[in-house]
């Protein structure tokens, strides 16, 4: 699944939401900024897996860019195996949005030199779990209105 970084989210959605915005939906069709974030951006991103994790799927997405449809991957988390492409992670954004990536934006992040954008790398940096950022509830909330705003056909 590919989406332009910083473009509106709209996965599985009737219509995109306000604000919520994509970052590291990547696919072998598509080019990708690559780069070097800094330093302790990947240990930090590796928490945000695991503490703003929505939107678990029974499915997975392999990694298009490792070349094996049937490659899984995986991180470890506090000495834990935590397998990859079946959720999304989600950030707090400046002016009260969201970032949404997959949970596979650590491995690109990690395997294949992906350089997300500036504000994705600020909200990973910045990214406090006492904050009161309840990403599940903001998932929620946002994904509800979209069905709910949906017109009516008689």
């Amino acid at each position: 699944m590919h989406f332009v970084d910083l473009s509106p989210y709209s996965y599985a959605l009737p219509r995109s939401l306000p604000r919520v915005l994509n970052v590291g939906w990547l696919s072998a069709a598509h080019s990708f900024p690559v780069g070097e974030p800094p330093s302790g951006f990947a240990e930090r991103l590796r928490r945000c897996v695991v503490e703003c994790s929505v939107n678990r799927m029974r499915g997975v997405h392999a990694c298009e860019l490792c070349g094996d449809p049937m490659a899984r991957q995986s991180v470890v988390i506090d000495s834990r195996e935590v397998w990859l492409g079946s959720s999304e992670v989600w950030l707090p954004a400046p002016g009260g949005g969201a970032l949404a990536a997959p949970d596979l934006v650590i491995h690109y992040v990690e395997a294949h030199d992906y350089l997300p954008p500036a504000v994705f790398v600020d909200a990973v940096m910045c990214w406090d779990a006492r904050s009161g950022w309840n990403p599940e509830a903001v998932f929620e909330a946002k994904t509800l209105a979209a069905f709910e705003s949906e017109p009516t056909h008689d």
